[in-house]
């Protein structure tokens, strides 16, 4: 999920946050600045807020947040999942 932190502010820095559960965010989570193409870290839904710091007057932080790998990997775990028949999926 892409989040743009915007400093409307004219004269200040801001520390922008933002609810991590009230986006549907869930687990461990990495972080990708993708305007600087840099890694932004880790962070978890159990933090809950993350904060984008020091965005100068009118200026903005596009950051990614996506499953971070630990977190795929505990949802890939084998058995997790059932599956249906595709003749009972099919009519």
């Amino acid at each position: 999920m892409a989040v743009l932190f915007l400093n409307a502010d004219t004269n200040k820095t801001q520390d922008l946050s933002v609810s991590l559960a009230g986006l549907g965010l869930t687990g461990g989570l990495s972080v990708r600045d993708v305007w600087e193409k840099s890694d932004a870290g880790q962070t978890s839904t159990s933090a809950g807020n993350f904060t984008a710091h020091a965005i100068p007057p009118q200026d903005s932080k596009l950051l990614l947040f996506k499953p971070s790998k630990e977190a795929l990997e505990t949802q890939l775990e084998p058995g997790r999942f059932s599956f249906a028949p595709l003749s009972r999926l099919v009519s």
